[in-house]
C-alpha cells in the first residue's frame, strides 16, 4: 500500500540522508502510536537509500527477544553484505562473551565502511531492544558527527514502559531529529482507497473505512483486503477475517497491559468506562487511563468502544472460556454495585452463565419483565431459565416457573408441559397466588385472583390442548389414560359458555391492568364474552385495554388485542376491518415473538382476504413460514380451516377437503369440537356438494346442528345455508328463508349477503323473477358494503347458463385457454405461469373476454362457460 500523508516525514528523512552523505552524521527518531505506519515508513526509506547506493543495515526489536544479549545488534549488522575482511571483523565483535572488548572494533568497522559509501542503519521498535545492542548504538551515535552515517530509529512509548539508562541516554540526545507519525486523515484514507478500489466504492464507503480503521494504515490495509475478498460489492463496509486478524496481531504484539484493557472493553461492551475497567481488572485508574489513551491513539478504540462490533467479537473469541466467563461475572458484579439497569447487568449474566449471588435472581427477573415489554420474548425466556438455574428457594422458583410458562407459551408451548406440572405443589400454588395478590389480601382480591387463575389455566388448555393430558398426570408426569373426548367437549364448552364463565370474565376484565394481569386471563375473558353473544362488549374492552397497552408500549398486548378485534370483525361480517386488524397484529409484533400464536392473525387475515376475493394476496400469505410446534395448538386447526376456505374459493376442492378433514379430526381428538368455535362440517359439506356428494353433505350438516352449540344462532344460520346448497330448489327456498333471519340476528353481514343472493337465485330458477331481483339487489348492496363479491350461484348475471356458439366463436384460442383457467379459480399469476405469458397479457385477455361475454366477475365467467370449454386448460 502506498505511503499516504507522509510527505513531511519523508522530506525530513531525505534531508537527513543528504546531510549524512555530506559527512554530517545524523540520528532520526520516528515516533507515534502503534500501527500508524512507522515500520512501513522505515522499510520504504531503507529501499530508497539502497537505490541511492547506500549500504543499508536493518533490524526490528521484538518483545520476545529483548532479553537476548546482542540479539538486535546481530540482526542489524548481519543484514547487509560486507567485504570479506570487514565481515569477519564484525562477526568477531558480535560474540557476547567478548563483546566488551570488541565493541569499539565493531563501530570502527562501520565507520571504516562509511569512508567509502553512505551507511544507513534502521531499527524498528527500538523499545524492545536488548541493553547490549543499545550500548552499541549509543557508542556508534557518539562517533558519527563527521561520518557518512544515518541512524533511523522508531519507537512507541507504551504505558508502563520502563527503559534502561542506556535507552534514555540514546533517545534523549539533543542532536536527534524527531519525526512523529500520526493516524491518517479522512483525506489520506480516501487517496489510498482510490489507488485500490473503484470510484463508486470510494465515494460510498471512504467515510466508513476511516471510521472503522481510525486512521490506522495497518487496519486500513486489512479492511481493503476484506473488501476485495467479497464475492460481490455491496453498499456496506464488511469487517472480515483480515481486519480482525490485524487487530489481534497488534494487541498481542504490544505491551500486555493494552491487551488486558482491550479484553475488559470487550467484556463491558457499551457499558465500558475508565472507572468500570479499573474495578473490573483490579488495576489503578491511572494505568487504565494510560492504556485507553494509547489504544485510542492507535485507532483500535474510540473512547472506550471498539470501532466495530466484529472487533469486539474477535477479542472475546480469542479469550479462553474460563477467563471470559470470569470477566463477565466480575463485570456483572461491578455494574450491579454501580446501580446499572437490570437489562444491562443481565447482558453479562447471560454471557457468564450461572452465578451464585443473592441479587442475581432479582436482576434476571426484572430484566425478563423489561424484555417482555420490549417484545423480546426469547430474551425473557433466557433470563428466566438462568434465574431458575441459580434460584434455591422453592417458592421463588415456583413464581419464576409460572412466569416462564406464561412467556414460553408464545414461542414453545410444548416446553410448558414440563414447566406446568411442578406448579401443582402447595408451595408453588401459594407463590403464584402471592405474586398475583401482592402484599395485601381481601375477599375481593381473593375472588379476582381465583377467577384470573381459573381463566389462565383454561386458556392454556384451550390454546394448547395436548398440555391437558400431561396436567391430568399430576406433578409426577406419569402417563395416564387420555380423557374421553366427550368429557373434554363438555369441560371446554363450560370454559367459555358455562353459567359462571361470564361472571368470571367480567370480574377479570374490570380489574385488568396491562402488565399486572396475565394476558392469557384477559384473552380467555374476551372469548368468553364473544362466545356468549357479547362480542360488542368484548370489542369495547379491546379498545380500552388496547389504549393502555399502546401507552405502555406493551407490544404483545397490543398485537394480541388487535387479533381479537379481527376475530370480532369477522363474526360481524366486516372483513375489511378484520383484514386491517389482523395486519396490525402481524406488524405490531414480530413473527418470532408471536411464536405459535402467529397462526391466529394469519388465519384471520386469510379468512378476510379470501372473503374479499383478494386471492393473490391470500396466496402470498400461505407462503408465511409457520413456527415449529404450531400443530400442537388450537391455532393449527384455525389456520387449516382458513386455508381450506381459500382452496374452496379457488376451486382446489381436494386440497380443501384435506384441510377441513384434518381440522375436524384434531378438534374431535382435543375435545374442542363445538361449532361455535369452528363450524368445519359446514365448509366440508360445501366441498362435497361441489363434488356431487349431496347426501354426505346433508349428513354432515345434520350432525353439526345436533352438536353442543349447534343451536347457537350464528351456527344455525350458517349450517342452514350450507344445507340449502345440498338441497333441491323447492327445499332450498324454505331452508334459506329460515337461515336469513338467523344471520340477521347474529349480525354476520357476509353470510347474510351470500344467503340472500342464493335465495334470490333459487327464486329465479323457480320462476319468481320479481322476488329474485329484489333479493339479489339487496344481497349486492350488503356485499358491496362488506367489500365482498357474490358468487355465480348468488347472482342473476349468469342466467341463462348456456352461451351460444356464435358468442364463443368471438373468443380466440388464446382467450379460451385463459378463460378456462380463470373459470377454474386460478389466479392471474398461476395462469401466466401455466401458459408462459406475462401477467399483463393475462389481464388484457380477461378484459376482452369479459367484454365479449358480457360478464364482470370470475364467478360470472365460470357460470357462462360451457363445461367443455372449462376443461380445456391443458
Amino acid at each position: 500500500m502506498r505511503l499516504a500523508e507522509r510527505g513531511s516525514e519523508w522530506e525530513t528523512l531525505n534531508s537527513a540522508y543528504g546531510q549524512a552523505a555530506r559527512r554530517q552524521g545524523r540520528v532520526v527518531a520516528v515516533g507515534g502510536p502503534g500501527g500508524t505506519g512507522k515500520s512501513a515508513l522505515l522499510r520504504a526509506f531503507a529501499a530508497h537509500a539502497a537505490a541511492e547506493g547506500a549500504v543499508v543495515f536493518s533490524a526490528a526489536g521484538s518483545a520476545s527477544d529483548h532479553r537476548l544479549p546482542l540479539g538486535l545488534a546481530m540482526e542489524l549488522f548481519r543484514s547487509a553484505a560486507l567485504p570479506a575482511g570487514l565481515a569477519s571483523r564484525v562477526e568477531a565483535a558480535l560474540k557476547p562473551e567478548s563483546f566488551t572488548e570488541h565493541a569499539a572494533e565493531l563501530c570502527a568497522a562501520i565507520l571504516e565502511l562509511a569512508q567509502h559509501t553512505t551507511v544507513v542503519l534502521t531499527v524498528d521498535d527500538l523499545q524492545y531492544a536488548d541493553v547490549e545492542s543499545l550500548r552499541v548504538l549509543l557508542y556508534l551515535q557518539r562517533r558519527i558527527a563527521s561520518a557518512r552515517v544515518l541512524i533511523v530509529l522508531s519507537e512507541w512509548q507504551q504505558p508502563r514502559s520502563v527503559h534502561s539508562m542506556v535507552y534514555a541516554e540514546l533517545m534523549r540526545s539533543r542532536e536527534i531529529i524527531r519525526v512523529t507519525v500520526a493516524p491518517l486523515s479522512l483525506k489520506a484514507v480516501t487517496e489510498v482507497l482510490k489507488s485500490e478500489l473503484d470510484q463508486l466504492t470510494v465515494a460510498r464507503l471512504a467515510t466508513s473505512f476511516h471510521a472503522v480503521c481510525g486512521g490506522n494504515p495497518f487496519l486500513l490495509r486489512a479492511l481493503i483486503e476484506d473488501h476485495l475478498a467479497r464475492a460481490e460489492a455491496g453498499p456496506h463496509l464488511i469487517v472480515g477475517r483480515h481486519a480482525t486478524h490485524a487487530l489481534l496481531t497488534c494487541l498481542t504484539r504490544w505491551e500486555p497491559r493494552l491487551l488486558e484493557v482491550a479484553r475488559g472493553v470487550a467484556v463491558l461492551g457499551e457499558y465500558s468506562s475508565a472507572a468500570a475497567l479499573a474495578q473490573l481488572l483490579e488495576i489503578e485508574p491511572a494505568a487504565v487511563a494510560q492504556a485507553l489513551t494509547a489504544l485510542n491513539a492507535t485507532g483500535m478504540l474510540d473512547d472506550c468502544r471498539f470501532r466495530h462490533p466484529e472487533f469486539r467479537a474477535a477479542v472475546l473469541a480469542e479469550m479462553d472460556d474460563e477467563g471470559e466467563s470470569a470477566l463477565f461475572v466480575r463485570a456483572a458484579t461491578v455494574l450491579y454495585h454501580e446501580g446499572a439497569t437490570a437489562s444491562h447487568i443481565a447482558d453479562h449474566l447471560l454471557s457468564a452463565g450461572p452465578v451464585e449471588q443473592d441479587w442475581v435472581v432479582e436482576v434476571l427477573q426484572e430484566a425478563a419483565t423489561h424484555a417482555i415489554a420490549e417484545d423480546d420474548v426469547l430474551r425473557a425466556v433466557d433470563c428466566l431459565e438462568l434465574a431458575q438455574q441459580v434460584c434455591d428457594d422453592e417458592r421463588r422458583r415456583a413464581g419464576l416457573t409460572a412466569m416462564l410458562a406464561r412467556v414460553q407459551g408464545l414461542t414453545n408451548p410444548a416446553a410448558n408441559v414440563r414447566l406446568l406440572a411442578p406448579l401443582r405443589s402447595p408451595a408453588a400454588q401459594a407463590e403464584v397466588r402471592r405474586r398475583l395478590l401482592g402484599d395485601g389480601e381481601s375477599a375481593e382480591d381473593t375472588a379476582r385472583v381465583a377467577a384470573e387463575l381459573e381463566l389462565t389455566a383454561k386458556w392454556v388448555r384451550f390454546a394448547h390442548p395436548p398440555v391437558l393430558t400431561v396436567l391430568e398426570g399430576g406433578a409426577t408426569g406419569e402417563h395416564h389414560e387420555p380423557v374421553p373426548a366427550t368429557e373434554l367437549d363438555a369441560d371446554n364448552l363450560t370454559t367459555f359458555i358455562g353459567p359462571d364463565a361470564v361472571v368470571s370474565a367480567e370480574q377479570v376484565l374490570q380489574s385488568a391492568r396491562v402488565g399486572d394481569t396475565t394476558l392469557e386471563a384477559v384473552l380467555s375473558a374476551l372469548f368468553t364474552l364473544i362466545y356468549t353473544g357479547s362480542a360488542a362488549k368484548a370489542g369495547q374492552w379491546c379498545e380500552t385495554l388496547g389504549a393502555q397497552a399502546r401507552a405502555q408500549r406493551a407490544k404483545a398486548w397490543t398485537a394480541a388485542l388487535a387479533d381479537v378485534r379481527s376475530h370480532i370483525a369477522l363474526r360481524d361480517g366486516d372483513v375489511a376491518a378484520a383484514e386491517r386488524h389482523a395486519a396490525q397484529a402481524l406488524t405490531e409484533m414480530s413473527a418470532k415473538s408471536w411464536g405459535v400464536a402467529v397462526g391466529s392473525p394469519l388465519a384471520h387475515r386469510l379468512y378476510a382476504l379470501t372473503a374479499m376475493n383478494k386471492l393473490e394476496a391470500a396466496e402470498e400469505l400461505l407462503e408465511f413460514p409457520l413456527p415449529d410446534g404450531i400443530t400442537e395448538t388450537r391455532y393449527w386447526p384455525l389456520f387449516l380451516h382458513a386455508r381450506g376456505r381459500f382452496h374452496l374459493a379457488t376451486g382446489r376442492l381436494h386440497a380443501a377437503l384435506a384441510d377441513f378433514r384434518t381440522c375436524g379430526a384434531l378438534l374431535e381428538d382435543w375435545g374442542l369440537d363445538f361449532p361455535a368455535f369452528l363450524p368445519w362440517r359446514g365448509d366440508l359439506a360445501r366441498v362435497y356438494v361441489r363434488l356431487g356428494r349431496t347426501q354426505t353433505a346433508r349428513d354432515l350438516i345434520t350432525a353439526q346442528l345436533r352438536l353442543p352449540t349447534g343451536d347457537v344462532t350464528r351456527v344455525r344460520g350458517t349450517s342452514l345455508r350450507a344445507l340449502a346448497a345440498a338441497s333441491e330448489p323447492h327445499e332450498r327456498v324454505e331452508i334459506l328463508t329460515e337461515a336469513v333471519p338467523a344471520l340477521q340476528e347474529c349480525g354476520d353481514l357476509v353470510e347474510l349477503a351470500h344467503a340472500l343472493g342464493e335465495l334470490g337465485r333459487t327464486h329465479h330458477l323457480l320462476g319468481d323473477y320479481g322476488k329474485a331481483r329484489l333479493l339479489v339487489r339487496r344481497a349486492s348492496e350488503i356485499a358491496a358494503g362488506c367489500q365482498v363479491e357474490l358468487t355465480a350461484d348468488e347472482t342473476l348475471d349468469s342466467l341463462p347458463s348456456v352461451v351460444h356458439n356464435e358468442t364463443l366463436s368471438l373468443l380466440s384460442e388464446a382467450e379460451r385457454r385463459v378463460a378456462s383457467l380463470a373459470a377454474q379459480g386460478h389466479t392471474n399469476r398461476e395462469i401466466s405461469r401455466q401458459l408462459f405469458i406475462t401477467m399483463s397479457t393475462v389481464e388484457q385477455h380477461l378484459t376482452r373476454i369479459y367484454r365479449k361475454l358480457n360478464v364482470t366477475t370470475r364467478s360470472a365467467l365460470a357460470a357462462e362457460l360451457p363445461m367443455a370449454l372449462a376443461t380445456t386448460a391443458s
